[in-house]
């Protein structure tokens, strides 16, 4: 290839470029092979730009300068002089004109604050001091928000810079101080995350004059520091001091030239340094890169057009679809929606994908963990409460033993703090089967007023089993609390000490397995509840029938051991209410709210959508999708114009 035919494919770059920006299609679309400057904000960044432009035309000043990015076009010319792509047809001759216009467009973007854009500006340079080369200068890192900047400023500068250098077909030019830490640079540390392996990276080493004495950055130069496979160039920048007494760019140029050559540390490096080398340097490597990277190119692009062109033919073949295959449309996508949340909630099919977690994973979860813990948090009376209810339930009367009605009052009680949780429970699930219409609504995005319509339905038909579900729940409680059932299998209760009494006095075994029964047929039930133990004195004192009985009746009751027996009964009776709810909870929701949600979409969604007198409006395309096809269009377009001028030339 000629370096003829060397230099047009770096132009051949540029028109994709501006084709490209012009039509407002994201660079990400179309990964063209580029150099993108990447520098902290004091790292001489712009200086570097400047040597090769041979003018004073980029913004300066304090903190973020740079705030979206710069595509700096330079073209060999016999004179001098800029044009803005958004410009088009107005040449600049005062480059002071070049930088208050840069200044004036940013602002326009981005805002008069110091906020950042990504979309970028294209600058064309023309003069007979510049090769034939184009940069891309993204903004510098910035660490602290100034002014009216976001307080994630850090974060968006590293996105924005991260996203272009990210693409694999682009050369990171890496502007690095000499008198920093050369890894901990911002540069460095940004084109390692992208380029770990160090090949798209060309080192910038800055500052040389400005290092301590009796230090140099000889071995960074050299490449043994920290290994790059492009290596590095030092350049020395004008400083400040000699922009503002007016020092020209040549003229530094040439005071560059000195520093090297004289330098006994760089002298045997001089002719690899300083910014005309760069320059060159750059424009070879980048022309090589492009070689390298077009054929790929072309054939993406290629690809890229056919996918958008398929996309295209579906939308207007849908637009120009009749009612009747519409509707049929209408009605496959409900059935889609229906068997993507079915799926989602119950999985259970070869269509299962591990690529997220389902919100039937999320139910199952929230069962066993955030639903478990809730009803692990129902508190228990302590016992000066219990000891309260005890006294305030026998009045003036000393109670003989823990009575029926302190033990059903106690249990009540405690069966009626899980309601609450319980019904928490449920709106655990709702949510996450809300989230999960959601998600499986986007099936119908292209379809904006079908998607409102079908959220909107489901929402209020997941209110209304949410509304059942605690109903079914609440009066599962109820029904606890209306009958204490003692003669459950599993509960086994404690006799006190007066009962252990009445047990040893009537010979009865307290091993036996009746014992119990025996107490309670005698001690709590209506034939020998508490009004007819306290009915005659006389009456049971023959019953005891010894000296020890009377004395036990005539024992004052310890309220303590009362209270201790009622905490026993009321735990023992508790662990069985407790299990079971534990066990309804999950299979009333799954019933009433699950599968109640699923068995509506299986079937009256489909009904009561496409009975709608106004369906047809349903399929109407949303904004959304109406601007995605005016996208996707610019895209098929611009693709198009890509070919025609990667086509122009022949020995790709």
């Amino acid at each position: 290839m000629s370096n003829e035919g060397m230099q047009d494919l770096i132009g051949l770059i540029n028109k994709l470029q501006e084709s490209v920006t012009t039509a407002g299609v994201s660079l990400g679309s179309f990964n063209l092979p580029q150099i993108a400057v990447v520098g902290g904000q004091s790292d001489g960044k712009s200086s570097v730009l400047e040597s090769f432009l041979g003018r004073d035309l980029l913004p300066r000043g304090n903190g973020i300068v740079t705030r979206r990015p710069l595509v700096l076009q330079l073209n060999p010319c016999l004179e001098d002089y800029a044009e803005f792509v958004h410009l088009p047809g107005q040449k600049f001759t005062d480059f002071n004109e070049v930088r208050e216009e840069i200044m004036k467009e940013t602002d326009r973007v981005a805002g008069k604050g110091k906020g950042i854009s990504n979309e970028p500006m294209i600058i064309r340079v023309y003069s007979p001091n510049v090769l034939q080369l184009t940069l891309m200068d993204l903004p510098g890192l910035a660490r602290v928000p100034v002014g009216e900047q976001p307080a994630d400023i850090e974060e968006r500068t590293r996105n924005m810079i991260l996203e272009h250098i990210n693409n694999e077909n682009m050369l990171i030019l890496a502007v690095t101080p000499a008198n920093q830490d050369l890894a901990g640079t911002d540069a460095l540390t940004l084109a390692a995350r992208v380029d770990p392996k160090r090949e798209r990276t060309i080192g910038v080493i800055t500052k040389l004059d400005l290092m301590d004495d009796g230090t140099n950055a000889k071995d960074i130069l050299e490449n043994k520091v920290y290994p790059l496979k492009r290596g590095y160039v030092g350049v020395v920048n004008r400083s400040q001091r000699d922009i503002d007494s007016g020092k020209d760019i040549e003229e530094a140029q040439e005071d560059e030239r000195e520093f090297f050559n004289s330098n006994p540390s760089y002298k045997h490096l001089a002719h690899r340094m300083g910014s005309r080398y760069l320059q060159m340097m750059l424009n070879k490597q980048l022309t090589e890169h492009i070689r390298q990277h077009l054929p790929k190119l072309r054939s993406d692009i290629n690809k890229q057009n056919l996918i958008v062109k398929k996309q295209l033919e579906k939308m207007n073949a849908f637009e120009e679809a009749t009612p009747e295959k519409k509707y049929q449309i209408l009605i496959r996508l409900l059935q889609e929606f229906n068997e993507e949340l079915k799926l989602e909630l119950e999985g259970h099919s070869i269509n299962v994908r591990g690529k997220h977690t389902t919100a039937g994973v999320k139910i199952n979860r929230s069962f066993y963990n955030e639903i478990y813990e809730l009803l692990n948090q129902v508190s228990y009376p302590d016992k000066h409460e219990l000891a309260e209810l005890i006294e305030n339930l026998h009045g003036y009367r000393s109670p003989l033993y823990t009575s029926e009605l302190s033990f059903d009052i106690c249990v009540k009680d405690l069966i009626k703090n899980y309601e609450e949780p319980m019904l928490h429970s449920v709106d655990i699930i709702s949510n996450i089967i809300l989230s999960a219409i959601s998600d499986c609504s986007q099936k119908f995005s292209d379809y904006h007023k079908l998607k409102e319509t079908v959220c909107s339905i489901l929402t209020d038909i997941l209110s209304l089993k949410e509304k059942s579900t605690k109903d079914h729940l609440s009066a599962y409680i109820e029904a606890q609390c209306a009958f204490m059932n003692i003669k459950h299998p599993e509960f086994v209760r404690i006799p006190s000490e007066k009962e252990k009494g009445y047990i040893i006095d009537n010979g009865i075994n307290s091993h036996d397995s009746g014992c119990e029964n025996e107490i309670d047929e005698r001690l709590m039930n209506d034939s020998a509840s508490k009004s007819s133990v306290e009915r005659s004195i006389s009456g049971l004192i023959p019953a005891f029938g010894n000296s020890s009985a009377k004395g036990m009746l005539s024992r004052e009751v310890n309220k303590d051991e009362n209270v201790e027996v009622l905490i026993e009964m009321a735990d023992r009776y508790l662990s069985i209410i407790d299990k079971t709810i534990r066990d309804i909870v999950p299979k009333y929701i799954i019933q009433f709210l699950v599968n109640a949600t699923l068995d509506f979409c299986k079937v009256a969604l489909i009904v009561d959508i496409s009975q709608k007198k106004n369906w047809i409006q349903l399929m109407e395309e949303s904004p959304e999708e109406v601007e995605k096809k005016k996208q996707l269009f610019c895209i098929y377009e611009t693709t198009i114009k890509a070919m025609e001028i990667l086509n122009q030339v022949s020995f790709l």
